[in-house]
């Protein structure tokens, strides 16, 4: 099968309708290449494309852009050049799944985050999630199961650490100011288990609301480590099924490289 093909089989012809502005189209190379190997990563990194050359990928679906910013646009600059040339020599056609693995009725990667850490409840297929009375979690709990499930080398909490809960909102990736301001003013919500944010803007007030005896935390597990497992669960789940195309997974790791 062509990537073209795959990949409007992956987004659906009716989320493209639906999203005329969606980011999830091909990023580089030519949509009629013929695939016998997918390769999923949350970003291209220089060593990604290398080990998707090494691996023969002819298809390559990304999560996050390729030239840090979130349409894709290319500005020239030394670094995106020297990207360009490594993705030239890739040979690959590169498409994101962004978009249509977010907006949908559920969203696939809170999905493939409770199949990970094994957290099931009430479900609203965005955000919010409600535990059984007797799976209720405590912030520091949730950072060791994250840690162990999700390879998160040092989850980081903020706020009350140890009061058990059952209303979690899964802001996976990056949500934005706004998603936050919101947690804190929802008492309905009491932990929040997030990628990236603001510390001065998002973490300070919950830490301030603790203080304050305000039942609130945030586990904090990066971007890469909130989201770049459900790039295997799409791995996994599409290996095989077009033309007996190979998919595999290539993690690109967390952002920082740690002292010790």
């Amino acid at each position: 099968m062509k990537a073209r093909e795959i990949m409007n089989d992956i987004i659906g012809a009716e989320f493209t309708a639906a999203h005329p502005d969606t980011v999830d189209t091909l990023k580089f190379g030519d949509g009629e290449k013929e695939v016998k190997k997918i390769a999923t990563c949350l970003c291209a990194t220089p060593h990604i494309i290398e080990e998707c050359a090494k691996w023969g990928a002819d298809l390559v679906i990304v999560h996050e852009p390729l030239y840090y910013n979130h349409t894709d646009e290319f500005t020239e600059t030394p670094l995106t050049l020297k990207k360009r040339a490594a993705l030239e020599k890739l040979g690959a056609a590169v498409y994101r799944w962004h978009d249509s693995a977010h907006f949908r009725s559920s969203d696939k990667i809170s999905l493939s985050f409770m199949e990970k850490t094994g957290l099931c409840g009430d479900f609203d297929g965005d955000m919010r999630l409600k535990l059984a009375d007797c799976d209720a979690v405590s912030a520091r709990s949730l950072a060791r199961l994250c840690a162990e499930k999700l390879c998160v080398r040092y989850p980081r909490i903020v706020g009350n650490a140890d009061f058990a809960a059952m209303d979690i909102l899964l802001a996976l990736g990056m949500r934005g100011d706004r998603c936050f301001k919101n947690f804190l003013e929802d008492d309905s919500l009491q932990i929040a288990v997030c990628g990236e944010l603001c510390e001065w803007s998002d973490c300070e007030p919950v830490r301030e609301a603790a203080q304050f005896g305000i039942n609130k935390a945030i586990v904090i597990l990066g971007h890469a480590g909130s989201e770049k497992f459900a790039m295997d669960t799409l791995a996994r789940e599409i290996d095989g099924k077009y033309g007996g195309a190979k998919a595999k997974y290539f993690d690109c790791g967390e952002v920082y490289t740690y002292a010790d």
